[in-house]
């Protein structure tokens, strides 16, 4: 995850596999899934779908689960837009990364994980790029933590005794 764009999800993922995440986002099993986590999480979604078997009930199901799908679209735009907006108070210098960082970033990396598909997919046209700011914060942060990373491996390797040298 560096480029969170359209030709970079294609080389992670083959096409099989995105077409398999369009069909996951359309099914019915996706629709009881959102509208489970709205009744946990209180999402604001305001309806409640029963699948039925019967055609006309089928049809007003198929109505209800397109709300669903399109309730969730708006609601990851939001999200995205919101990391957007939060990661420009830090590329714009109104707030210092480095505060925040070690209390946030963890939390930052699993939304920015969430939101892979979404902003990749958005990402088509390189002269359109969106989410810049997010994707920055994303990388700094990623090479922050990559850095903490290995200075950590080189004290413990620095503490960790080779034994006794005997002089020949």
């Amino acid at each position: 995850m560096k480029d969170f764009d359209t030709h970079e999800l294609r080389g992670i993922f083959v096409d099989p596999t995105v077409e398999k995440f369009k069909k996951v986002q359309h099914s019915d099993q996706f629709a009881v899934a959102v509208l489970e986590a709205n009744d946990i999480y209180a999402l604001g979604l305001h309806i409640s779908v029963k699948f039925a078997n019967d055609k006309e009930k089928k049809k007003e199901d198929e109505k209800e689960q397109q709300y669903v799908i399109s309730f969730t679209a708006d609601l990851l735009n939001d999200l995205a837009n919101n990391i957007e907006y939060f990661a420009m108070h830090f590329t714009h210098g109104t707030a210092d990364e480095s505060v925040v960082y070690q209390s946030l970033h963890q939390s930052y990396f699993e939304i920015m994980q969430i939101l892979y598909y979404t902003i990749s997919n958005r990402n088509a046209n390189p002269s359109d790029k969106l989410y810049t700011n997010a994707i920055w914060l994303f990388e700094t942060w990623k090479a922050r933590k990559n850095h903490q990373m290995a200075e950590r491996s080189e004290k413990i390797r620095e503490v960790i005794s080779p034994g006794t040298i005997i002089d020949k």
